[in-house]
């Protein structure tokens, strides 16, 4: 199950994106969105969101609504 982020709760602020180190994270105007098949689901994200914006993975399986970026 891959991360993903709550639209509601992310700002754009980018720090998400600064440390993903599979650069699976692309800022779009006023908020960010996961490439799933470039997330190999770290979590580095999810301790660097100030917001809390970003859910997901085994632990959240089947909750929230799916907000990724499709490859491309």
């Amino acid at each position: 199950m891959a991360f993903y982020i709550v639209p509601d709760l992310c700002k754009g602020c980018g720090a998400c994106a600064g440390v993903c180190p599979r650069e699976a994270i692309v800022l779009l105007p006023k908020r960010a969105a996961i490439e799933p098949v470039r997330c190999d689901e770290c979590e580095e994200c999810l301790f660097v969101c100030p917001n809390g914006a970003i859910t997901g993975g085994l632990s959240d399986a089947g909750t929230g609504e799916n907000n990724t970026v499709a490859a491309g």
